[in-house]
């Protein structure tokens, strides 16, 4: 590992893969429900994508994203 970054609902692990010395980004993600802050998330993600060098992301985690509102279970429906 070479960089580290922790956010308010991420994990961003800098490493490099052996076979071929390639730096990759991996991070994962826990998206809160509340719209306002899921946008500050993405918001912040896209910041350290910006100031990052590396070409290869892999984005993984728990998004929080329901497809439809009748799905959803103890939470406010959006319209």
């Amino acid at each position: 590992m070479q960089r580290k970054i922790v956010g308010s609902g991420l994990i961003m692990l800098e490493c490099i893969r052996k076979e071929d010395g390639e730096r990759i980004a991996i991070v994962n993600i826990y998206a809160l429900c509340d719209i306002v802050l899921k946008r500050a998330l993405w918001e912040e993600i896209k910041k350290i994508k910006q100031e990052s060098q590396l070409d290869m992301w892999c984005i993984i985690g728990d998004f929080n994203y329901v497809c439809k509102n009748s799905k959803r279970v103890g939470a406010s429906h959006r319209d």
